[in-house]
């Protein structure tokens, strides 16, 4: 063989796989798409104008189907464990993505302000109640002293009953 051809031949393979890894859409890739929620078509062609649309109720048949032991009691079960591990690790994760959601919108943002806002509140009523308390405090007892002499004197000017 000739150089010629043997890098004839090389290149050849090359583009070969290398035209392969393009139009193929490798099977362990379409389980892991299953599990991100934005996805919404599979594809085996390179093309987009050949795109499958499909929905999670498909996609999950088709791979389902693709790893399903056909003649292999024994792996049923290994094979339903496995699947069942990933679905409920599929809403452990979902389930810890809204905790993390719900501590740092909520716990770690909006109780602190809505803390902060009444505790600054609760300041300045206090201190508002005490600036209207302040100076009303000898007009009262000024009122309150006028009805004290008030009482005396009609009390001197009411004539005894049992005169």
């Amino acid at each position: 063989m000739s150089t010629h051809q043997f890098h004839r031949q090389k290149l050849e393979m090359e583009s070969f796989f290398y035209y392969n890894s393009i139009t193929t859409f490798p099977k362990h890739e379409i389980f892991l798409q299953m599990f991100k929620s934005h996805v919404h078509h599979i594809s085996m062609e390179n093309d987009p104008t050949k795109i499958k649309i499909t929905n999670n109720k498909i996609m999950l048949k088709t791979i389902f189907e693709h790893i399903w032991p056909k003649g292999r009691p024994s792996v049923k079960g290994r094979v339903i464990l496995a699947l069942s591990l990933l679905v409920g690790a599929k809403a452990i994760d979902r389930g810890t993505r809204g905790l993390n959601f719900i501590l740092s919108a909520i716990v770690f943002n909006i109780v602190p302000t809505i803390f902060e806002v009444g505790l600054v509140t609760g300041v300045l009523v206090v201190l508002q109640m005490w600036r209207g308390i302040r100076p009303g405090v000898p007009g009262l007892h000024r009122r309150l002293h006028g009805l004290h002499l008030l009482r005396h004197l009609l009390a001197h000017e009411v004539p005894d009953p049992d005169e």
